[in-house]
């Protein structure tokens, strides 16, 4: 399969920060934002959510593909990952665009089937000034029957930052509706 032609393909949208995002991001998941600052460092997921018609979802809660992201031919979708690099940051009024770039498209075959990952860059800037860079690895699995879980790799590196956050069904329903993610994996999919 060859989707090479996907690389590249890129999308823009803006969105504004406002009060009221803000304090409903505090709210929703205090006490776990960082104190003193005006816009928690997380609220950038809240930002310029790729937002469709209803009628455009797929089965999984997600936009259905081949406007953004390629049709890849595997149904099970999931973030695999990413990293972030922060140059500055949001303030309350901010106009913000939010440009969102295919970097890369690998296909493998696993011990639970074959996967697909797909390299995403958000970009967000206010007055052309970049704030937030963020990769997203998104890997997209055939529908098989559950493996055993497997252990954890060893020799993991430590991650620079940690942050432990004890999610219950009621944060979760209020963050995913603060990032409009409809993702179903949120409320009734494994």
């Amino acid at each position: 399969m060859d989707f090479s032609s996907w690389i590249g393909n890129s999308v823009t949208r803006q969105d504004t920060i406002n009060k009221r995002m803000v304090d409903h991001f505090k709210d929703s998941l205090a006490p776990h934002c960082f104190a003193g600052q005006p816009v928690p460092p997380g609220l950038f997921w809240c930002l310029a959510p790729d937002v469709v018609a209803a009628d455009q979802l797929g089965s999984d809660g997600h936009p259905k593909l081949g406007g953004f992201l390629p049709e890849i031919p595997y149904e099970r979708r999931m973030w695999a990952g990413g990293w972030l690099e922060f140059y500055g940051q949001f303030a309350i009024g901010d106009e913000v665009q939010k440009t969102s770039r295919i970097d890369d498209i690998t296909f493998k075959s696993g011990r639970s089937g074959n996967l697909c990952f797909v390299a995403i860059m958000h970009e967000f800037s206010v007055a052309e000034r970049l704030i937030l860079r963020e990769r997203h690895d998104v890997v997209y699995r055939e529908i098989v029957t559950p493996a055993s879980p497997q252990p954890a790799p060893a020799n993991e590196p430590a991650p620079a930052h940690r942050w432990h956050v004890d999610a219950n069904p009621v944060m979760l329903f209020r963050y995913s509706a603060l990032t409009f993610n409809g993702h179903r994996i949120h409320y009734d999919l494994p």
